[in-house]
């Protein structure tokens, strides 16, 4: 993929909802009242675009968030571990007497289920007129998720004009007939096989691709959980990637995000697409970590030195995997118990 040759001061340059997580690991979901010990418990930042910066930044990606919070406690520990892992927060909009974001998230300890109650902060959404023109003109790469809509289609119409490429992520359960008017302003669509289907209405894969391709995007990927992606370029040869199969699974978390991060910065780093997927690997899996849980991605076992976080694997890139140890922000692919493998089998959960 071809990035402008101008100078650019920003690697990437995010538009999203920033949230603060409280990720618990329980034995089980009970549909009763009742009461528990926690195996495990801890606060950490999350969000799809927020995450994905975060995992760009960890490997040296010079990344700015644009987003809203309140002054409240929980947008100040936003704030503070953004700026703690190296994202730049000026463009952040602070408002007084607003709340910020909170989730929490119940970790099922026998398989990685999750439940998910989710507070959306006071916080205003961010307008067209709420935006650096300057900070999106001078990024290489602007990614969003459609959160911040208005603010969205302002600053995709000023990255076209000024040679940025726009970077889609479309979870699953999230597509909704207002993002329509983002996706021909796209140049890398990454979306979940739910996302894909709704909005072209198809469940043929090809079609769907060509259907995002007609459109204006130059790369297209559909993930589909353990049935593995399909990816779709318009200038290299199309493929399937099977999953990487796993043994246990842990937390999910944050991970189909961290592979945007490490897509995205992959791509600015001059890597194609048989660089990032090798040929009858998945590159989507972490193992055996040696830190506490939710500690973030730590070292691997040297037979899963070439795979990590779902599907991002960047093969013989192993001072990449390095500068990942020890993330314990945004990125909660590898959170497990003392002593358990990690592991993650679905994509962009």
């Amino acid at each position: 993929m071809e990035f402008s040759q101008s100078v650019k001061d920003y690697d990437i340059v995010g538009i999203g909802v920033s949230t603060l997580d409280l990720l618990t690991i329980v034995k089980d979901f009970s549909g009763e009242e009742s009461v528990q010990k926690a195996i495990d418990a801890k606060f950490q930042g999350g969000g799809p675009v927020a995450t994905a910066l975060v995992a760009a930044a960890k490997l040296g990606a010079k990344v700015a968030m644009i987003d809203s919070v309140g002054d409240d406690l929980i947008g100040q520990s936003i704030l503070e571990e953004f700026n703690k892992y190296g994202v730049i927060t000026k463009h952040i909009q602070i408002t007084p007497g607003k709340t910020s974001s909170i989730a929490s998230i119940w970790i099922r300890e026998g398989d990685g289920q999750r439940s998910i109650v989710y507070r959306p902060g006071s916080s205003p959404e961010l307008t067209d007129d709420c935006i650096s023109l300057e900070t999106i003109k001078k990024a290489k790469i602007l990614h969003l998720n459609g959160r911040h809509l208005q603010c969205c289609l302002k600053a995709c119409s000023l990255a076209k004009e000024n040679g940025v490429k726009i970077s889609f992520d479309g979870g699953g359960g999230r597509y909704r007939s207002e993002l329509d008017p983002l996706i021909p302003f796209i140049d890398i669509c990454i979306v979940a096989r739910d996302f894909a289907e709704k909005y072209t209405k198809t469940k043929n894969l090809q079609n769907a691709a060509q259907c995002f391709l007609d459109r204006g995007c130059e790369l297209v990927v559909i993930t589909d959980g353990e049935n593995g992606s399909d990816i779709f370029s318009k200038y290299e040869e199309n493929f399937h990637q099977p999953a990487f199969k796993l043994e246990k699974v842990v937390d999910t978390t944050g991970c189909g995000d961290v592979y945007h991060g490490v897509f995205l910065f992959s791509l600015i780093s001059g890597l194609t697409l048989a660089q990032l997927y090798p040929k009858g690997l998945d590159p989507g899996e972490v193992s055996s970590p040696r830190e506490p849980p939710f500690e973030g991605l730590s070292p691997f076992e040297d037979k899963h030195r070439i795979v990590w976080c779902k599907r991002a694997s960047l093969t013989g890139q192993t001072e990449m995997l390095d500068k990942l140890e020890g993330i314990n922000f945004f990125s909660r692919s590898t959170a497990s118990a003392p002593a358990t493998n990690a592991a993650v089998s679905s994509f962009l959960s």
